[in-house]
């Protein structure tokens, strides 16, 4: 996808993200986030340093425009925009990236568009988890809700990637 094109569902998918988070209410184990797999999916010419720039806004911006604590979002998304180069080159391949081919699932397949967004939420979900318990919650209570929020936002970002990577 060019980028202005990911640009318009970059900008979409964010505000969807705002308003899933304004309105509805989920169980307090369930959090929806598509947020990472808007990352992993950005063009490969944007690097890493642009790249992180781009997630603390949008993620501040997720934060202040929603509920949520601020900063949370944020504290989460960073270390996926700082790997999502390593991952992709790990889990796409490193002749892809050095090419900048565009993520594709078609392309690329099923299991390695999963292997690269898999760990990117659960990095985003261990710490978000962790940075929002601060050790007030159970273990169990936390684990249930890092597994429960990444098998629900991974469906969710497979249904992203076929709207944004084809």
């Amino acid at each position: 996808m060019r980028d202005r094109g990911y640009f318009l569902v970059f900008v979409i998918a964010v505000f969807l993200q705002i308003l899933a988070n304004n309105f509805l209410h989920l169980p307090s184990y369930l959090i929806i986030c598509i947020l990472p797999t808007l990352i992993c999916l950005a063009p490969l010419r944007i690097r890493t340093p642009f790249l992180l720039i781009i997630a603390f806004i949008t993620a501040f911006a997720t934060d202040f425009l929603s509920s949520g604590i601020l900063g949370l979002t944020a504290v989460s998304l960073l270390p996926v925009a700082f790997c999502r180069d390593f991952f992709y080159k790990l889990f796409i391949g490193k002749e892809s990236f050095v090419r900048q081919d565009e993520l594709s699932s078609k392309k690329h397949g099923f299991f390695r568009v999963s292997a690269l967004l898999i760990p990117s939420l659960l990095i985003y979900f261990l710490i978000f988890v962790l940075a929002d318990a601060a050790g007030t919650q159970p273990l169990l209570f936390n684990g249930l809700r890092l597994l429960c929020s990444t098998v629900s936002s991974f469906l969710l970002s497979i249904l992203l990637v076929k709207v944004i990577a084809p």
